[in-house]
């Protein structure tokens, strides 16, 4: 076969695919698998679409010797297509340990919708866990919905503790306590970085973006951490007399 040959036959295997989901989208089947209970070889394909004419369509647009090999063929393109659509995309997750507790973050590429969960109570695969999630819900199976924001919504939801953030600057702390200490740290880290963070002093922990700093307590103060580098910044809180802490 000529590299003319071979491109004129993907080109038609491509349009083939085409014109046989604008077929099950006409005829409202969700899946393939709706295709092939009705059409499971190329000869019941051409009796149901005789009207359409759409085997000789085929033919006409790159592959004249359309045959049962590549019909089959093009029923496994478009069930691939459609677990690719389903498939949970699990490659932006991040773990990071912040004093004590294992902080999760996932990633949503399509939204950059990002979501931080403390896993510290679970022994389980992060990964694993958002796949049975998606086994066991049928919402989040869909080839034209975001699955991966989906679960992660349930999780947030339903099942995972997620990190009580605050903007900086809405965060009321008590004068004279080991929290304004903190908030020294934090605002020394923002006149460095030059804008605000979220903060959850629960687990001390600073969410700046897609970067996860700690609050940690040293002899004389607090100082910020960037876990993910393990960099101490510049930003120092001064120790309190203990005597004025609350």
């Amino acid at each position: 076969m000529s590299f003319i040959e071979r491109v004129t036959e993907k080109n038609g295997m491509e349009f083939a695919k085409d014109l046989i989901q604008t077929f099950m989208r006409k005829k409202k089947m969700d899946n393939v698998e709706e295709l092939t209970k009705q059409c499971p070889e190329l000869k019941d394909f051409n009796s149901l679409t005789k009207y359409e004419n759409y085997v000789n369509i085929i033919k006409m647009h790159g592959l004249p010797n359309f045959n049962e090999q590549q019909y089959q063929e093009l029923i496994n393109m478009i069930k691939e297509e459609e677990l690719n659509k389903k498939k949970l995309n699990t490659d932006n997750i991040e773990t990071t340990n912040v004093n004590g507790h294992e902080i999760v973050s996932v990633k949503d590429e399509e939204t950059d919708e990002k979501i931080i969960y403390d896993n510290t109570t679970s022994n389980r695969d992060f990964k694993e866990e958002m796949q049975q999630i998606q086994d066991e819900h049928k919402q989040f199976q869909s080839k034209d919905d975001n699955n991966t924001l989906g679960v992660m919504n349930y999780m947030k939801d339903n099942i995972k503790i997620t990190p009580e953030l605050e903007d900086s600057n809405e965060v009321k702390i008590e004068d004279n306590s080991e929290e304004q200490l903190m908030m020294e740290a934090v605002r020394k880290y923002e006149y460095e970085v030059g804008h605000s963070v979220k903060v959850d002093f629960n687990t001390k922990m600073i969410y700046d973006n897609d970067i996860v700093c700690s609050i940690e307590k040293t002899d004389d103060g607090y100082i910020v951490v960037n876990t993910n580098t393990n960099t101490k910044s510049k930003a120092k809180s001064l120790q309190l007399n203990k005597n004025n802490v609350a």
